[in-house]
């Protein structure tokens, strides 16, 4: 098994603000020959991330946090979900302590400035 990535995007043009818009989709595919021809099954959706929630560490904690719960249902053995969350990570790094405290730091000042105004 291994995880499939599709870009689902938009014919929209980009937000007003300049982020784009469009998703990636992670899918746990497993390779099957019938016949002649090999062929792609997907065993499940794992999850998908805004191309915007990408850049952002909240963002991508709630990837993680939405991908977890349907990683533990798979009941993978060990080997195979550590090569498949390491193929995850390649593509959505997971955000570090750090990354979220400063985060958190940024939108406490932005939202102490508003409440100055």
């Amino acid at each position: 098994m291994f995880v499939r990535w599709k870009a689902r995007g938009t014919t929209r043009p980009p937000r007003w603000d300049g982020r784009a818009l469009g998703n990636h989709a992670a899918y746990l595919v497993e390779s099957a020959r019938t016949g002649s021809h090999p062929r792609q099954r997907t065993v499940t959706y794992l999850g998908s991330i805004s191309a915007h929630d990408r850049t952002i560490p909240w963002g991508r904690e709630g990837f993680w946090r939405k991908l977890e719960p349907r990683l533990a249902a798979l009941e993978l053995p060990d080997a195979e979900r550590a090569r498949i969350v390491a193929a995850l990570s390649a593509t959505v790094p997971r955000p570090t302590p750090d990354e979220l405290a400063a985060e958190g730091a940024r939108v406490n000042a932005i939202l102490a400035e508003l409440r100055g105004m």
